[in-house]
């Protein structure tokens, strides 16, 4: 078991030093997390245990191990992926918001916390053995706790305070960089280079970009919605939080879905129409 978990551990490590764009990195290491957790579920299923401390063993630190990686990254990958394209103060409010939500995860778990925090071992069996499974509703991601035979009432719960350690740790130092970076005088990167303001209505801009998304025609069709709305909000400065009820709209137009985009058409048509007469 100790070489199963050393060749997990050396398997993240080379595709963090190796792979340098986010989105590969993140796919790379949740397969690798995925597989691990896969292979250890086998063999908790096909061995017996030779004893109680061994058993608590799998479920105190080699499963929490590997769901907490996941759960890190999975996480840290959505956080910046959203991350609002806007002023600096918009990024720091919105990294902040994640750490008050981490913090809140810990403090609904306080005594549970507490008991990892302090060492304690009095309680081990009622959290880490599988005699005692309960599930946990508030655990995530639910796939890893949807076998009994595989989980105790606290495992999950652990791999989250270890994967929200992390998180607060790495979101923290992207708070620090964030205000180095305006002390420094440095000027906002993601900052639009000039401001272009959008007249049209906010459905008419959520029309374009969804056909955009959809299209292929942004990133060759890669990447979320999510993504290509902050985006366009940050270059017209403009508040798209309730896109997904305009794409619903649309989409349940009796008419034609495409209003826009055939105005757009259809003035264009005209425009060269005129210049060629």
């Amino acid at each position: 078991m100790n070489t199963f978990i050393a060749a997990f551990k050396k398997e993240i490590d080379t595709i963090t030093t190796q792979e340098s764009d986010i989105i590969s990195r993140t796919e790379k290491i949740l397969l690798c997390c995925q597989n691990a957790l896969t292979r250890l579920e086998h063999m908790v299923m096909t061995q017996s245990f030779n004893s109680l401390e061994e058993e608590i063993r799998i479920f105190k630190e080699y499963k929490p191990l590997i769901v907490s990686e996941w759960l890190f990254t999975n996480q840290y990958f959505l956080v910046h992926s959203q991350m609002p394209m806007g002023s600096r103060k918009t990024r720091l409010k919105y990294l902040n918001r994640y750490l008050c939500n981490y913090q809140k995860y810990i403090t609904d778990n306080l005594e549970f916390y507490n008991h990892c925090q302090g060492k304690n071992t009095d309680l081990d069996t009622l959290y880490f053995t599988r005699q005692h499974y309960k599930p946990c509703l508030r655990a995530e991601p639910h796939v890893f706790i949807s076998n009994p035979a595989f989980s105790t009432s606290h495992d999950i719960t652990l791999a989250t305070f270890m994967a929200y350690k992390r998180l607060s740790e790495a979101l923290q130092e992207d708070i620090r960089n964030l205000k180095d970076e305006n002390h420094s005088g440095k000027t906002d990167a993601l900052k639009p280079p000039c401001a272009l303001k959008w007249t049209g209505t906010k459905t008419e801009l959520v029309e374009i970009i969804y056909a955009l998304h959809i299209s292929g025609m942004m990133n060759h069709g890669n990447g979320e919605l999510i993504q290509s709305v902050r985006q366009f909000e940050a270059f017209f400065s403009i508040d798209l939080d309730h896109f997904h009820q305009l794409v619903s709209n649309i989409r349940n137009r009796t008419k034609s879905r495409a209003i826009t985009l055939d105005k757009l058409a259809n003035t264009l048509e005209q425009h060269f129409g005129l210049s060629e007469a």
